[in-house]
């Protein structure tokens, strides 16, 4: 069954909810804040900017650890 996470996506200074399946996630750009979800088109991918605390809850429910900095 696919499992939904909530996110904020940024544009033009406008903050949008969505729900996103977190089996269509490509990558994520770390810094620059970018989500890339598949797609089923030709093009194959879409990108959008998402805030700091998506950022944060997609590598918690990714279960991704960052590495500390030094």
């Amino acid at each position: 069954m696919a499992k939904f996470v909530e996110i904020q996506s940024c544009y033009r200074g406008n903050i949008e909810y969505e729900l996103i399946n977190i089996e269509d996630i490509s990558r994520i750009v770390l810094g620059a804040n970018v989500l890339f979800l598949r797609t089923p088109y030709n093009v194959g991918e879409h990108h959008i900017s998402i805030t700091q605390k998506s950022v944060d809850k997609l590598l918690n429910v990714l279960d991704i650890v960052q590495e500390a900095e030094e």
